[in-house]
C-alpha cells in the first residue's frame, strides 16, 4: 500500500496534457478522448490518494470491479476523481505497476463506460462495465482517502 500527497498545480487539461508531455507519458487515444469529457478546477489543494491492491483489499485470486470498489469504500476510502487521477498521473509518481484509477466511469465517444489506468509511462483506460470486469488481485487501484 502507497499513501500518495497530490497537490493540483495545473489549471486547465491542457496544462495536466502538457505535463504528461514533459514527463515522457503517452496519452492513448482513448484516454485522450476521456480527457476530454474531465473539468479541471483552477484551485490548488492537496489529496492523499491510497494506492493498494485488490489482493490488499482481501480478493485472493480475482475480483468483480465493483466488488473492489465496494471493499475500499467500506475500508474508509472514497471514488477518485477522474481530476485526481489525472493529477496523480503527471506528479512524479512512480509507476511501475499498472494503477487502476477507482472513479466514476466517463463514456467515451462510443459510449463504452471507461476508467483511467496508468501504466508504464503511458495513461489509457479501460473497459469499467458494472458486475463485469474481473482484475486480478496484484492489480492495484487509486482511491482517495477521506
Amino acid at each position: 500500500m502507497i499513501v500518495q500527497i497530490i497537490t493540483r498545480t495545473h489549471s486547465s487539461i491542457a496544462d495536466v496534457c502538457e505535463a504528461y508531455e514533459k514527463q515522457g507519458i503517452e496519452i492513448s487515444w482513448w484516454a485522450q478522448d476521456l480527457i476530454q469529457k474531465v473539468h479541471i478546477d483552477d484551485i490548488s489543494e492537496s489529496k492523499r490518494i491510497k494506492i493498494i491492491s485488490g489482493r490488499e483489499l482481501g480478493f485472493v485470486d480475482k475480483g468483480l470491479n465493483t466488488d473492489i470498489y465496494k471493499k475500499a469504500l467500506s475500508s474508509g476510502m472514497k471514488i477518485i476523481t477522474a481530476e485526481s487521477s489525472l493529477i496523480l498521473g503527471c506528479s512524479g509518481i512512480k509507476i511501475d505497476d499498472r494503477i487502476m484509477s477507482g472513479m466514476e466511469p466517463i463514456q467515451l465517444t462510443d459510449g463504452d463506460p471507461m476508467i483511467f489506468t496508468h501504466w508504464n509511462k503511458k495513461l489509457s483506460t479501460s473497459f469499467a462495465l458494472p458486475d463485469q470486469m474481473v482484475w486480478d488481485s496484484q492489480i492495484k487501484w487509486a482511491f482517495e482517502l477521506s
